[in-house]
């Protein structure tokens, strides 16, 4: 509402202006404009894993920089790379922004999800954003990364670090038949040489036309082993 209301004051203004005024004025409108972005990811196929919980998505960090790269090295950008916008999806309760479903691929159904659109902000139009995602991060670890990101003070280093300590589940229960898991932390797999990325203009400044990703791979940061053996002596 506040755009519109802007669009339409300019126009007012711009009723004796000169075409030098009126092209400054639609700049400022064009920079003040929103975009949004809607992301596509891959968890694993099906039956690949064994349990529900290492394919389920309950939260979804995305994470936009620019590598300033030509040959765009994605996620092995260097380390000192701010990131530039941060955009929380909340897949709990009444929250559902992260759209489950399957794709059939060969040989097997791929486990999909997909984003509701969501704005990136203002003074982004007609830039291109490498993708970095996080799902599943614990509470702690999300408060941790947004305070980085107000203070101005997240960076591709900051993210690395985190995913390295971070808790890849958690499981309670001894008995292993009635173990109950976490979700499993997962991250943006490589490879470098094909990154993520989105280019945003001004279509994207209507919200049911967003930019949408290419899918996006997300690996777990660590596997779940279990092993039983059963000996029969004759």
């Amino acid at each position: 509402m506040r755009n519109i209301s802007l669009i339409l004051l300019l126009a007012l203004l711009c009723w004796q202006c000169d075409p030098a005024d009126e092209v400054a004025m639609a700049r400022i409108v064009a920079s003040d404009a929103h975009a949004y972005i809607q992301v596509r990811l891959d968890v694993s196929e099906e039956g690949t894993l064994g349990t529900t919980e290492a394919t389920k998505m309950d939260n979804l960090l995305l994470l936009l920089y620019q590598s300033n790269q030509s040959s765009g090295n994605g996620i092995n950008a260097s380390g000192n790379i701010l990131i530039d916008t941060l955009i929380y999806f909340a897949n709990t309760g009444n929250n559902q922004e992260l759209i489950y479903y399957y794709v059939e691929t060969e040989p097997a159904k791929t486990i999909r999800y997909e984003t509701v659109a969501k704005s990136v902000g203002a003074g982004r139009l007609n830039k291109t954003y490498d993708l970095l995602a996080l799902a599943n991060v614990p509470a702690e670890g999300i408060d941790g990364i947004k305070s980085l990101y107000d203070a101005g003070r997240l960076t591709l280093e900051t993210i690395r670090s985190y995913a390295y300590r971070g808790l890849p589940w958690e499981e309670t229960n001894a008995n292993v038949a009635e173990k109950q898991y976490s979700f499993f932390t997962m991250v943006s797999a490589g490879p470098a040489d094909t990154p993520n990325q989105l280019t945003l203009t001004t279509a994207n400044t209507i919200p049911d036309q967003p930019a949408v990703s290419t899918p996006i791979a997300l690996e777990r940061l660590a596997a779940r082993v279990e092993y039983e053996r059963n000996a029969v002596e004759g």
